[in-house]
C-alpha cells in the first residue's frame, strides 16, 4: 500500500523578486490572483497521482531584505528551481553569482537544480552562452516558461517528478558497465512538452 503523505518531497523557487515565481506557482495550482511581493516564505503543497508523491513547495522572496530568513527555509530541500527573468539580465547574473552559492551552501550535495527562464512571450534579452557555461558546470536543466501564457510551466514539476525518483549516480557506479549505462538512460530528465529552440542549441551544445 502507498501511503502519499510519506513521500513528500521539499522544493524551493528562488530567483531576484519580481522575476515570476509567485506567476509561475499561480499558474501551476491555477490560482487566479494578481501576484503581489512574496513577504519572507509562501507554502503551497500538492499531490501528484501520475508520480505518487507530494511536493511542499516553498516559494522564497527575492528582496535583499528578507534573504537572511529565507535562506533557513533551504535545508532539507530535495530540488532548488533557480528562476530568472529572460528580458532581465541582471537576474541571470543573480543566479549565477549568488543563487547557486548560497542554495549549495545551505543545502546537501543532493539537492538537485533546474534552471527556469521566465517571461518567454517576451523579447529575450540575455545572452544564452551564458545559460549553457551555467547548465555545463552545475550540471542543470534548463527550460523556458512563460507564466502569465501558461507555456511550459507543467514543464517543470514533470522535471521535478523525474529528478526526485531518479536512483542516485553513486548507485548506479556499483553496478556493471553495460546496466550502469542503460540506467542512466532511463535516468535522464525527458520534456513532456515540446523542448525550446534554445534549449535544442543546449543540446547540440553540451555534446560538443
Amino acid at each position: 500500500m502507498n501511503y502519499p503523505f510519506l513521500n513528500k518531497h521539499k522544493i524551493i523557487f528562488v530567483g531576484d523578486s519580481g522575476v515570476g515565481k509567485t506567476s509561475i506557482l499561480n499558474t501551476y495550482s491555477k490560482k487566479n490572483k494578481i501576484p503581489k511581493a512574496t513577504l519572507g516564505t509562501e507554502f503551497t503543497e500538492k499531490y501528484i497521482t501520475q508520480h505518487n508523491l507530494t511536493i511542499q513547495i516553498w516559494d522564497c522572496a527575492g528582496q535583499e531584505r528578507f534573504r537572511a530568513l529565507t535562506k533557513l527555509y533551504y535545508r532539507g530541500a530535495k530540488v532548488c528551481i533557480l528562476v530568472f527573468d529572460l528580458t532581465n539580465t541582471t537576474s541571470l547574473d543573480s543566479i549565477e553569482n549568488y543563487w547557486i552559492p548560497i542554495v549549495k551552501k545551505e543545502t546537501t550535495e543532493s539537492c538537485k537544480f533546474i534552471l527556469v527562464g521566465n517571461k518567454f512571450d517576451l523579447t529575450a534579452n540575455i545572452d544564452y552562452s551564458i545559460i549553457w557555461n551555467l547548465c555545463k558546470t552545475h550540471n542543470i536543466k534548463f527550460i523556458e516558461t512563460s507564466a502569465t501564457k501558461n507555456l511550459y510551466i507543467n514543464n517543470i514539476f514533470e522535471n521535478v517528478c523525474h529528478l526526485i525518483n531518479s536512483k542516485p549516480t553513486d548507485d548506479l557506479e556499483k553496478n556493471e558497465n553495460e546496466t550502469h549505462n542503460k540506467q542512466l538512460q532511463e535516468s535522464k530528465v525527458s520534456l513532456i512538452t515540446p523542448i525550446t529552440l534554445p534549449e535544442q542549441f543546449y543540446n547540440i551544445y553540451t555534446q560538443c
